[in-house]
């Protein structure tokens, strides 16, 4: 499906406790409006922050970047 199930958005939620616990942070990527709205629902978005979550691009890899992006920004606010 197009929009993620409550199990994925646990597992999310888990995965970005242990990357927060460890140091690190989780960005998702790519994310259509209809999955946005279902994250945001599911508490994602003040699990990940307000730019944890990357909207979906018509210009190939264009989420991706737009996350490396402030993964690097993140990364460099924490020296």
């Amino acid at each position: 499906p197009d929009v993620p199930s409550s199990v994925a958005i646990k597992a999310l939620r888990r995965w970005a406790g242990e990357l927060e616990a460890h140091g690190g942070r989780l960005i998702v990527a790519g994310v259509t409006p209809a999955a946005r709205r279902i994250l945001e629902r599911g508490g994602l978005h003040d699990v990940l922050g307000a730019d944890g979550i990357v909207p979906a691009t018509d210009r190939v890899f264009g989420a991706l970047d737009t996350a490396v992006t402030r993964g690097r920004e993140w990364i460099a606010g924490r020296s």
